[in-house]
């Protein structure tokens, strides 16, 4: 019959073909709210992961946007941070560093600036633990 190609080959073909040239900077940024039982308080993590395919990135800065930038910094997170492909880091900060009226939608207002000049908006991490080590960080947690 011949080289009669459908759509759905056609489709897969250009899926595969993009995957393979796309180079463009992929992560993601979650945010979690844990209780730290050692420390007595809550805090909110951000947590950065690298998904590329095929680079490194680099963070530059992590800030929660409450109608000012809130800086997150804290030093074993301590910024610039290099991350290779599949590697994550997470840094955190006090609930209450937070105003309360921004507080329900915190998981949301997370940003992370690479050095490419992307920033990332964060989503929700409901996907935690519910208690166990926080990466780079001394701390054990108890999710809330």
């Amino acid at each position: 019959m011949g080289a009669l190609i459908t759509i759905t080959e056609v489709l897969v073909l250009l899926h595969w073909t993009w995957a393979i040239f796309d180079d463009r900077p992929r992560v993601r940024v979650t945010v979690r709210r844990t209780h730290i039982p050692s420390k007595r308080q809550d805090f909110f993590f951000i947590n950065a992961w690298n998904q590329s395919r095929r680079r490194d990135l680099e963070i530059t800065h992590v800030w929660f946007d409450c109608g000012r930038p809130i800086p997150v910094t804290q030093p074993p997170a301590e910024l610039p941070r290099k991350l290779k492909r599949g590697q994550s880091c997470e840094t955190w900060i006090n609930v209450n560093e937070i105003p309360s009226d921004f507080r329900d939608h915190v998981y949301t207002l997370a940003r992370v600036r690479l050095t490419t000049g992307a920033i990332i908006k964060s989503a929700g991490n409901e996907d935690v633990p519910g208690s166990g080590n926080v990466p780079g960080s001394p701390f054990r947690a108890n999710s809330s």
